[in-house]
Formats: structure tokens, sequence, C-alpha cells
């Protein structure tokens, strides 16, 4: 199965960064009351996926986690167009599945202290 289609090139000025899921939400809400970017969509539907699943522990107080998934799903089905639109379907589908793999991979690492040892 081919994930990335040969036309599928962003540049750098496509795709947005994200300070916190406060930022993706306000972007959220945009989009949808103006034309739809499916690029943006994806970036902020990564966004979520990584700041509400690696970073849950840190984000579940103070954020309603359960709202920024169905969030997140939404924005993978709204990146859903074109070529990657089967991608994208797949990522939204299974959205809860990659939070609890990303929390549990986070507290995995914290709880073994996992580091990185340079040999000097």
């Amino acid at each position: 199965m081919e994930v990335l289609s040969p036309d599928y090139s962003p540049n750098e000025l496509e795709f947005r960064q994200f300070a916190d899921l406060t930022q993706i939400a306000e972007l959220m809400m945009r989009q949808l009351t103006s034309a739809k970017n499916p690029l943006w969509m994806e970036s902020a539907g990564a966004h979520i996926l990584l700041y509400a699943g690696f970073f849950q522990h840190q984000n579940k107080h103070r954020h309603n986690i359960e709202f920024y998934s169905s969030m997140g799903r939404e924005c993978y089905l709204m990146a859903a167009v074109g070529n990657r639109a089967k991608m994208m379907k797949l990522m939204a589908a299974g959205f809860n599945q990659y939070l609890f793999h990303l929390a549990n991979l986070q507290q995995h690492l914290q709880e073994s202290r996992y580091l990185i040892r340079m040999e000097s």
C-alpha cells in the first residue's frame, strides 16, 4: 500500500506550527466558518494527536482530551480529499487508538527513564 502519493509534496509554508491545543481549537473554529484547507486540517490533526496523545498526562488537567480527540478526528476527515482521502479516513477511524498508544509510550518512557547515553 502506497502511503504518500507521488504528487504529494507540500512546502514549508503550507503547514502551520501550533504551540498548544488551544491554538489548534481556534484554527479549527475559523476553518469551520471559512474555506477548508486540507493541509492545515491534516497538520492540525497531527498536532492534536501529539499534544492529546503523547503529552496527554500534561494536558488532561488543562484540556478536555475527549473534546480534542473528536476534534482531531474531524480534522483528519476534513483533510480527506484527493489522493490522500483514504489515508486521512484511516487516521480518523483509528484516532482514539493512536491517542492511547502515544499516551502509553510516553508513560513507558517516563517510567523507564529511557535515555540515549553518549559514549565519551
